[in-house]
This record gives structure tokens, C-alpha cells and sequence, in this order.
């Protein structure tokens, strides 16, 4: 997915709920492969422009 940056360092990501969870986790999952990257997910009140879910990912060579 991520071409010659292949391998995300970092993860953190925001959402509204926390039922949205296991959606977090089903894409993790599919766009990311194990030994997985350190995460930090955290509840918020609300997000810019009504998004559910905010992602912020550091990528590696």
C-alpha cells in the first residue's frame, strides 16, 4: 500500500465514539501488517468537519 514507504512507525488516531472501534481495528488490520506499529487512539468531543475517525500515521523506509 504504502510503496517504498513501507513500514508505518507510528499510528495515533482520534474518534468521536468509541463503538467506532473495531471499524479502527478491521482497517488497521487490512492495510497493515504484523509486528504492528505503536498506536495511540484517543475519545474526543468532536472532530473538524464531522469526521467519526481522525488517523495520523508516521511512515518509514
Amino acid at each position: 500500500m504504502f510503496g517504498p514507504w513501507s513500514a508505518a512507525t507510528h499510528e495515533a488516531g482520534s474518534s468521536e465514539d468509541y463503538k467506532h472501534f473495531g471499524a479502527i481495528n478491521a482497517a488497521y488490520a487490512k492495510y497493515l501488517q504484523e509486528p504492528y506499529p505503536v498506536r495511540t487512539t484517543i475519545q474526543v468531543a468532536g472532530l473538524p468537519l464531522g469526521a467519526k475517525v481522525q488517523i495520523e500515521t508516521v511512515l518509514g523506509r
